[in-house]
């Protein structure tokens, strides 16, 4: 896969399959690292969130602790050029286990990351300096009832916000919101609707296209008593954020809802069990890749899709490419996808046994494994790498793979963080979970 040795690797015509392994000890910070020993129950999550960027020899790393006086935004970086990392910085609070960081970096080098908010309004601040991560400006406040921070850098340096929004008597929104390089940040305004009130979601994540001109987003709509996930969208801005369309150029009026954006996926009206988003991405040719996953029937699958020329989505089951002894085991999101400038394509997913039931709980019941995908050129076939760490029963999930967000450069092994440990209860527990960054 990428010039290292995993603890498993298998393509289209593998028989073999080592087991059990520990880590190569020729693995050097540079490759393996971790990142604290301190990570929240959600210290790597929402993996459609940007929490890693590449800029001029440096590559920055994010995520969320916890301590014994509340939750700490965290970061640190690696120098490419010695192949060592710095001490963690910390950039804020976190409200509680849901206000980990999003991150980009603008045309000056300058990183910039929202952050804090479940509920209230997010937290924005700018490193001081270009390319360093150790001091940051004072916060500005964004919106009012927001979580789940998406936050990308046009090619103006104009910076593009979306949260989740609450509201107590409309259907819930996505909000975007907008900064120009000098300015304060915009009012905001609803760009997805939920299309009944009560508790909604959307997770959405956004990537650009190599021109850094189209904006595509992809998006889960989750809701309703029991909450359920049935439809996979999509949405694309060709002006960077102020107009958007589906898919063939058909202009949508905003808010849009999961009538008017491109399905990508959508399960039956009467389905048990529904489907969750995750992360987007966009080969080097202008196709968008959308990453999702079902949890029913068993084993649960994890799918990429891509538009084609007739209008439809084509999904690849990722599942074809888990070895063989891994056949009947669960493969779901929350999970991360990249191209680099090869055009190859990476995916990182967690692994549930098969014993597990499926349902939209599994993703916050323990991970056993996680399954690392390469393609050889862009996104059809794919081999594949399951990477335990240990025989300990620890969760090992929330994978978040760098993506192109601003002025960053997804390298050609990209980089990968992720969370070893346990969930916890609540929203305020103080774990000690690990936080690892792997070069894949």
């Amino acid at each position: 896969m990428n010039r290292r040795q995993f603890l498993v690797t298998t393509s289209l015509t593998a028989s073999t399959i080592a087991w059990g392994a520990p880590f190569a000890p020729e693995y050097q910070p540079a490759d393996r690292f971790v990142l604290s020993n301190a990570g929240s129950g959600r210290a790597t999550a929402y993996s459609e969130t940007n929490k890693v960027v590449t800029v001029n020899g440096k590559t920055h790393a994010s995520w969320l602790d916890t301590t014994a006086e509340g939750f700490r935004v965290r970061i640190r970086t690696l120098d490419h050029s010695t192949g060592t990392w710095s001490e963690a910085f910390t950039i804020g609070e976190g409200q509680d286990n849901h206000g980990g960081p999003s991150l980009t970096v603008d045309s000056k080098g300058y990183l910039h990351v929202a952050y804090y908010a479940h509920n209230g309004p997010m937290r924005y601040r700018r490193s001081l300096r270009p390319n360093d991560a150790s001091e940051w400006t004072r916060y500005l406040e964004v919106g009012e009832a927001l979580s789940y921070p998406t936050l990308v850098c046009r090619a103006d340096d104009t910076l593009l916000l979306t949260g989740r929004n609450y509201h107590k008597t409309e259907p819930w929104t996505c909000q975007l919101f907008t900064k120009g390089k000098s300015g304060n940040w915009d009012e905001g305004r609803a760009l997805l609707q939920a299309k009944e009130t009560g508790y909604a979601q959307f997770m959405d994540a956004m990537a650009w296209s190599p021109d850094h001109q189209t904006l595509h987003m992809s998006f889960w709509f989750y809701g309703g008593d029991p909450g359920i996930g049935k439809t996979i969208g999509y949405l694309q801005s060709p002006d960077g954020g102020a107009t958007w369309t589906r898919r063939d150029g058909t202009p949508v009026s905003l808010p849009a809802n999961e009538d008017t954006v491109d399905i990508v996926h959508r399960m039956a009206p009467d389905a048990t069990a529904g489907l969750r988003g995750s992360r987007l991405a966009v080969a080097p040719d202008g196709t968008p890749h959308v990453l999702w996953s079902d949890y029913a029937p068993r084993p649960q699958a994890a799918w990429l899709s891509h538009p084609t020329p007739d209008g439809t989505w084509k999904a690849v089951k990722l599942n074809t490419f888990l070895p063989a002894a891994f056949q009947d085991w669960g493969l779901l999101t929350p999970g991360g996808v990249t191209f680099n400038d090869q055009g190859e394509c990476f995916v990182a997913l967690t692994l549930f046994k098969p014993e597990e039931p499926a349902d939209q709980a599994t993703a916050s019941r323990p991970a056993q494994d996680m399954a690392l995908f390469r393609s050889q050129g862009g996104a059809a076939k794919f081999s594949c790498e399951i990477l335990p760490f240990n025989e300990a029963t620890q969760n090992r999930w929330l994978p978040n793979l760098e993506v192109q967000t601003g002025f960053n450069t997804v390298a050609e092994g990209p980089g990968l963080i992720f969370t070893e440990g346990e969930r916890g209860d609540g929203l305020d527990d103080v774990l000690n979970n690990k936080v690892h960054w792997l070069r894949m």
